[in-house]
C-alpha cells in the first residue's frame, strides 16, 4: 500500500507529541511509529528532511562516546516510564 506524503508526516508528528518532544530520532520513531523510517527517508530524501517536512528538529552531530550512551540510557528509562503511563 502506498501511502501519502501526509499520512507519513502526521505519523511522524504523533510520535513526536508522544514522546512530549520537538523532534524524534529514528530509533524513537522505530519504536513506536506506524511506517519503517527507511520508507520515510527514501520518501523525503533523508530522515533530517522529513523531520524538516513536519516542522521538527532533528540534530545529526551528536557526539558519540560515554556521554552519549548514557544520555541513550537515560531517554530510554523516560520512553519506557512513559509508554507504560500511556497504555494504563
Amino acid at each position: 500500500m502506498i501511502y501519502s506524503d501526509e499520512e507519513l508526516i502526521a505519523d511522524i508528528k504523533l510520535v513526536a507529541s508522544k514522546y512530549g518532544k520537538n523532534k524524534v530520532s529514528i530509533g524513537e520513531y522505530n519504536m513506536i511509529g506506524k511506517f519503517a523510517p527507511n520508507t520515510i527517508a527514501k520518501r523525503f530524501g533523508s530522515w533530517t528532511a522529513a523531520m524538516t517536512k513536519a516542522g521538527l528538529e532533528y540534530n545529526t552531530k551528536e557526539k558519540r562516546g560515554k556521554s552519549t550512551m548514557d544520555r541513550r540510557k537515560h531517554r530510554s528509562r523516560e520512553v519506557s516510564q512513559t509508554l507504560r503511563l500511556s497504555m494504563n
